[in-house]
């Protein structure tokens, strides 16, 4: 019967390869990755910041997009100035259009990233309870 052996990974160079031949031993390395910290949140905080997070994401998003508008548009009027006499004033309207379809290219993910964060169980809940107290109001003003 033949016993399984667990094989660890090595780490061989070619210094250490003509050491390995002349008995030396391998080096061998072994890794493990580190656990991610778990994020706290003060008692009632946690949803409203991960909401808050998950917004900040999608306004980088939304920013980065608007920068890549913005440098089509200036590459196209670049090209319109260099082909023509006043070409960047001619193409201003087609070069606005590409600049415009870049960035929407850019952004066309945001509403479902939008209704993704905030279609959250905590945001749920918050909700609820903003239409409870709105509720009781409009009760006790009749």
């Amino acid at each position: 019967m033949t016993e399984s052996t667990e094989v660890e990974s090595t780490a061989v160079s070619p210094q250490s390869a003509n050491a390995l031949r002349h008995g030396g031993k391998p080096i061998v390395l072994n890794y493990k990755p580190k656990k991610k910290k778990q994020k706290r949140y003060s008692k009632g905080l946690g949803d409203f910041q991960q909401v808050e997070g998950r917004l900040s994401r999608i306004n980088r998003r939304v920013a980065k997009a608007m920068a890549e508008g913005a440098s089509t548009y200036e590459k196209e009027r670049k090209k319109s100035a260099g082909k023509k006499k006043d070409g960047a004033i001619r193409d201003l309207v087609p070069n606005l259009g590409e600049a415009l379809s870049a960035s929407l290219r850019e952004t066309s993910s945001v509403p479902a990233d939008v209704a993704a964060a905030v279609n959250t169980k905590g945001a749920r809940r918050m909700l609820r309870n903003q239409l409870r107290l709105a509720a009781g109001t409009l009760r006790i003003g009749r």
